[in-house]
């Protein structure tokens, strides 16, 4: 079974600080495959959290426009995260956080046709009750962090 990947902010920005794509091409075409599969999606607050900055990766994510999901038929769901899981989001934030709608994104493919399995990949720390990995698990996803990702896949550089 395949996996289908849904990128979460954090894991944007280490592949782009970490990993540029003028010394890892290899790495970008990669993602770049699998985002023309299919395979790897954000929601559209993802997209609105990396524009928020002002560097390569908000021209790089703007040019991949298509693997970012609209979720206004998600809003259900992500209150029910939202009241599972209170302290995932800070409610006196400047800005609304991607996590919820993140985790109902990849909730909402666990029963696709395609039988793709949906792994979130975030680097937030497993053990904490208040981030992303704890809220997927209660809703029947798998997370991993970006280089596990990249062993799933079978990538060598």
């Amino acid at each position: 079974m395949s996996a289908i990947y849904f990128v979460d902010t954090d894991e944007w920005i280490n592949l782009s600080r970490h990993y540029p794509k003028e010394v890892f091409p290899g790495l970008w075409g990669n993602v770049e495959n699998l985002i023309s599969e299919g395979r790897i999606l954000s929601p559209k607050e993802v997209l609105d959290e990396i524009e928020r900055g002002h560097d390569e990766l908000k021209e790089w994510c703007r040019a991949h426009r298509n693997m970012f999901l609209n979720t206004d038929n998600l809003i259900v769901q992500v209150q029910k995260i939202l009241k599972e899981h209170p302290t995932l989001v800070n409610p006196n934030a400047k800005y609304e956080s991607a996590d919820p709608y993140l985790i109902a994104l990849a909730a909402s493919y666990k029963s696709n046709m395609f039988g793709w399995s949906p792994i979130i990949v975030t680097s937030e720390n497993v053990d904490k009750t208040s981030r992303i990995p704890h809220a997927a698990r209660a809703s029947g996803v798998q997370t991993c962090r970006l280089m596990e990702m990249v062993k799933r896949e079978g990538w060598m550089f």
